[in-house]
């Protein structure tokens, strides 16, 4: 076509996402995944329940694994999050993917910022920082930094997760030091605080805050020092030790639906989120198959419209979210003293219904235990 390259799809966004779905389409398609940024780089890193990822047959690329984790009050209040949890070689994992999509035939460009779209001949044009191309599908994997969500106003309701933290090598952590929010400053919005291993003697400290409106994360980085100077009173943390800064925005939201015409919504821009800052890396390695699966029917259908790509929720699913999303407007709004009740409420919880609720595979029945706990 004149003007720039055909491919199957375009993938925008080289993060988790992008990649892995960009390894399951290329099997069959001829795929371009773009990236403003360098392909196979992250700000973040990834951890969720151990189980998970064997599931999704990247047990080689753990990192670190850790007991049970518990999110914490001011009142010492708490419920466990995960019983097994893991974190991921995101470096070693994005690099197979890469290799894997190059393996494939198919291509990735860094640097290669998306400017817009336009339908042409029953092909999108996507102009890009390093040219036109075209496709009859864009899928969108740009997470919070897309420029066509609010376009198409897939999002019904949605705010965020704001995140900062620092990750440090050649220390020695034990068990009981590990937790995935503690609530140490009074203050409102609540700020939490978590530890967890990312890899040998290294170390992810993070802190994070619910908010309504995006924010630049590094506006946590104060908030952070005065959390890590609580903690660290034996001063193990030194400069020197200090390997990355690690930040970022992860979305809690209901969405309307994940496509529109020609276009498919994957990762972040598509996913609720949960208390949990793990949340969007967990639903991508659970769902890309399934997705990759339904895409290939549509392109191979030539079916691209946005009833036949749209991926519909189940009822359970539906009502998962509800519940969810009604949980991360308590964390969002919640007061010292609140948090306290909360907290106190979900730790008479059994675990399995947290966890189920937390991964978004909660039952009728143990959402009417749910309900008594609470009530």
């Amino acid at each position: 076509m004149e003007g720039g390259k055909v491919y199957d799809t375009v993938i925008v966004g080289g993060g988790p996402a992008g990649l892995l779905i960009s390894s399951e389409l290329s099997k069959k398609f001829k795929v371009l995944v773009i990236d403003k940024m360098k392909i196979g780089e992250t700000t973040k890193n990834w951890t969720t329940e151990e189980s998970i990822i064997k599931k999704a047959g990247f047990e080689r690329f753990i990192s670190a694994k850790f007991g049970k984790c518990y999110l914490k009050s001011f009142k010492d209040n708490k419920f466990i999050i995960y019983d097994k949890a893991a974190s991921i070689d995101e470096k070693k994992l994005l690099l197979y993917l890469k290799n894997k999509i190059n393996s494939n035939g198919s291509d990735l460009k860094s640097y290669c910022e998306f400017l817009s779209l336009r339908h042409k001949d029953n092909y999108l044009r996507i102009k890009t920082s390093k040219g036109d191309f075209f496709s009859k599908l864009l899928i969108d994997c740009s997470g919070v930094n897309s420029k066509l969500i609010e376009k198409y106003n897939i999002f019904e309701k949605f705010h965020y997760c704001v995140i900062y933290g620092e990750i440090y090598k050649k220390i020695s952590l034990k068990e009981e030091d590990f937790c995935l929010g503690e609530t140490m400053i009074k203050s409102y919005p609540i700020n939490f605080f978590e530890i967890f291993p990312v890899r040998n003697r290294e170390y992810v400290f993070y802190t994070f805050r619910y908010i309504n409106n995006r924010i630049n994360p590094f506006k946590l980085k104060n908030i952070h020092k005065r959390h890590v100077k609580i903690w660290d009173k034996k001063r193990i943390l030194k400069e020197k030790n200090l390997r990355k800064v690690v930040y970022g925005l992860v979305p809690l939201g209901i969405i309307k639906g994940n496509a529109a015409d020609n276009i498919f919504f994957f990762g972040d821009t598509s996913l609720i989120g949960t208390p949990t800052i793990t949340s969007g890396f967990t639903n991508i390695i659970q769902h890309y198959k399934k997705y990759a699966k339904h895409i290939t029917k549509c392109i191979r259908s030539n079916l691209l419209d946005e009833k036949s790509l749209n991926y519909p929720y189940t009822e359970l699913e539906k009502m998962n979210r509800d519940l969810l999303l009604i949980i991360s407007i308590l964390f969002l709004k919640s007061k010292p003293k609140e948090m306290d009740i909360i907290t106190d409420a979900f730790g008479k919880l059994p675990n399995h219904v947290i966890k189920n609720l937390i991964f978004l595979r909660i039952t009728p029945k143990q959402i009417y235990i749910f309900i008594h706990v609470l009530v």
